[in-house]
């Protein structure tokens, strides 16, 4: 009878594990977040809402907001990024995959290669992040080893 019970119990403790294992890492592959977003360099800048979404082994990457240019314009800036991804250990490799560029975006990929990756305006380029969860339920990410945004769960 004590041996029944005991294997009864090291099994449950054996799917329990198994379960918070497998739910550790569904979270790693599906979440989203948004974050204030602001760069600077040579006299031109750009202010925008990040938001990153992992929905399974692909996402988006987003970028609203505006651009000032050499010229003090202030011009729109709204487009998408399709990527897959590919993660280790809280080390997310995005790969674009199609960019989507509304039409009010002013912004010409010229002016946005002097401020961000060519992974927010070039498909077949990547970037890499380590995309760190707070205790919150936020995400802190990283470009190296600086931070480059402090992305509120969303």
């Amino acid at each position: 009878m004590n041996k029944k019970i005991y294997c009864c119990i090291i099994v449950l403790i054996g799917i329990i594990l198994v379960g918070c294992f497998l739910y550790n890492k569904h979270q790693r592959h599906y979440f989203s977040c948004t974050a204030h977003y602001q760069v600077s360099h040579d006299n031109i800048y750009l202010r925008a809402m990040f938001r990153l979404v992992f929905n399974g082994d692909e996402g988006i990457a987003m970028l609203t907001g505006e651009v000032k240019d050499e010229q003090d314009r202030h011009l729109p800036l709204n487009r998408q990024m399709r990527f897959v991804f590919n993660e280790n250990n809280s080390n997310y490799i995005l790969h674009s995959v199609a960019r989507i560029k509304e039409s009010f975006d002013e912004v010409n990929d010229r002016l946005l290669s002097r401020l961000i990756a060519s992974f927010y305006y070039e498909p077949n380029a990547t970037v890499q992040y380590n995309i760190i969860k707070q205790s919150n339920g936020d995400y802190v990410v990283y470009e190296g080893k600086l931070p480059q945004a402090y992305c509120h769960n969303s």
